[in-house]
């Protein structure tokens, strides 16, 4: 016991009492989240995307140490967090493709309103055209029809 000097057990002694001080205590989470129905699209995409970076630098890690100690529970570690990096992914996949799919959808659809109003603007001058001719053909009916008319009364008054 000679050989061990008591200023450095005290030391020691006096640095776990004190360990609270230098110990890096978790903040307490915030007892109210809001989160608005605007921003829960944004809230998803921003945290699914931290999670899946976070998954994938996780596994390159335990990748390593699976490597260079490999034991069965840490290789079944490695799989299963390589799995849900893998399903995280094919979530977002599934989201920005339902996006594009949406963007199309409405393009297509767009595309669809303005070719049935130019249908529409089509056939109306279509009728607009035939209204003319068929006034113009209805006047020199008219115009034909008087001429007879009036040719008639005055064959008939000579």
């Amino acid at each position: 016991m000679d050989d061990i000097p008591s200023h450095d057990i005290g030391d020691l002694v006096d640095q776990l009492k004190n360990a609270e001080k230098y110990l890096k205590k978790p903040e307490k989470a915030e007892e109210e989240f809001n989160l608005d129905p605007e921003e829960l699209e944004k809230f998803i995409l921003n945290n699914a995307g931290k999670l899946v970076k976070k998954s994938i630098d996780m596994v390159d890690e335990v990748k390593q140490y699976v490597e260079t100690a490999p034991e069965s529970r840490d290789v079944s570690s490695l799989s299963e967090l390589i799995n849900a990096s893998s399903s995280a992914i094919e979530t977002l996949s599934k989201i920005l493709v339902q996006n594009k799919r949406d963007k199309t959808q409405k393009e297509v659809k767009q595309m669809d309103i303005d070719g049935k109003k130019q249908l529409m603007q089509g056939e109306f001058n279509a009728k607009l055209m035939l209204s003319r001719d068929d006034v113009m053909n209805e006047l020199f009916n008219k115009v034909k029809n008087d001429d007879d008319v009036i040719q008639n009364q005055h064959q008939e008054s000579e």
